[in-house]
């Protein structure tokens, strides 16, 4: 096993043009890592306000305080205007987490520029655009202080579970590994009963949230209640699984990129659909806004004819308590988006027929 996880670790560090990986449970274990093993003793780590609740999840385990930027109305990216202003007027931020998000590029090199004038450090988060490059080819993952991928549910190499940390620096790779060998033993839980608990508890929260925000005090207990979900060993076969996988990821890539564009050839002209600004990266889904008042009734309509739609992320600003004290208001564009996101689905399971099939009836409905 111990080879099989060496040789995974060579490849993904290889692919992603790093020198180091170290092969963790999950994408948000990876993070834990980076947080945790990144020499800066400032305590707050800055995330954008759209986007995922694991990276969240996992700055509460590294002992540190997340707080949070608004994102760029064209991209859903952190943005990079904002982050300086954010850093000048607190000092006690260390780390920023540039997420590239639906396979979105992050606006890396003004955020490293940003980060480096201020002596923050930048963390690199490709969990949903593994195999994504620049515009100018430079790969997703290969300009941060150091990057993090993911392998889990839904991801563009998806087996399941797994995830990596990946850095240029021996010392920080070495510290990462110790940490990472903490997680030994077995779980006190059942783990899939601790999964079910958990999906069920958080779309529950979530749905009274959007109807209550007070609702999201809730979910300031997760990150103790399910730190076992993240937080465990590699389980058995992860590394020969993933490694399996990779010589598959230009094929994904190619397969996400070529059902991203029959979505937007078909779409294009429907006037209610703004897209976003694409300059490289790789589809994790294929990602547009429509109306507020109007996307509900489109998610319903779409399921009803037997398709995949969905309309994540949500503004998590509100779930924990340090960006409660930020207050909702600062976060106009999260707000917006995350009433006006939709995503249909590119992998191989989705045919060019049936993604053409789709369009037509996302057109019926909304023209």
């Amino acid at each position: 096993m111990r080879q099989d996880i060496e040789q995974c670790e060579i490849s993904i560090a290889r692919l992603l043009s790093r020198k180091y990986c170290v092969l963790t449970n999950s994408g948000t274990s990876a993070l834990y890592l980076a947080y945790s093993v990144l020499e800066n003793k400032r305590p707050k780590v800055l995330l954008p306000a759209l986007m995922c609740v694991n990276p969240m999840w996992a700055v509460h385990y590294a002992d540190k305080t997340p707080v949070f930027c608004d994102i760029t109305e064209n991209t859903a990216t952190i943005n990079p205007d904002l982050v300086d202003s954010l850093l000048k007027k607190d000092k006690t931020i260390g780390m920023v987490v540039a997420v590239h998000l639906y396979g979105n590029p992050a606006a890396m090199a003004e955020l490293k520029s940003v980060c480096s004038k201020r002596g923050v450090l930048l963390i690199e988060d490709l969990a949903q655009a593994l195999g994504g490059t620049f515009d100018d080819g430079a790969l997703f993952g290969s300009l941060g202080d150091c990057a993090i991928a993911s392998f889990g549910y839904s991801k563009i190499l998806d087996v399941g579970v797994g995830g990596a940390f990946l850095t240029d620096d021996e010392s920080i790779a070495a510290g990462a590994r110790c940490l990472q060998r903490k997680f030994t033993g077995a779980i006190s839980q059942d783990i899939q009963e601790l999964t079910f608990m958990y999906r069920r508890l958080f779309y529950a929260i979530w749905e009274c949230g959007q109807k209550d925000s007070r609702f999201y005090k809730m979910f300031d207990d997760f990150p103790e209640l399910f730190q076992s979900l993240f937080l465990r060993p590699l389980a058995d076969g992860t590394a020969e699984n993933i490694l399996h996988s990779l010589g598959s990821l230009k094929e994904e890539v190619y397969w996400r990129q070529k059902i991203a564009k029959i979505y937007v050839e078909a779409l294009q002209e429907v006037s209610s659909i703004k897209f976003f600004t694409r300059r490289g990266g790789v589809p994790w889904r294929f990602t547009f806004r429509v109306p507020a008042e109007k996307r509900n009734h489109l998610l319903d309509r779409v399921r009803a004819a037997q398709y995949d739609i969905s309309s994540w992320y949500p503004s998590i600003t509100q779930w924990t308590p340090s960006g409660r004290e930020q207050g909702k208001e600062m976060f106009p564009v999260a707000n917006k988006l995350e009433r006006e996101v939709v995503n249909l689905w590119v992998g191989r399971d989705y045919t060019e027929d049936k993604a053409l099939s789709l369009a037509k009836v996302i057109k019926e409905i909304l023209e």
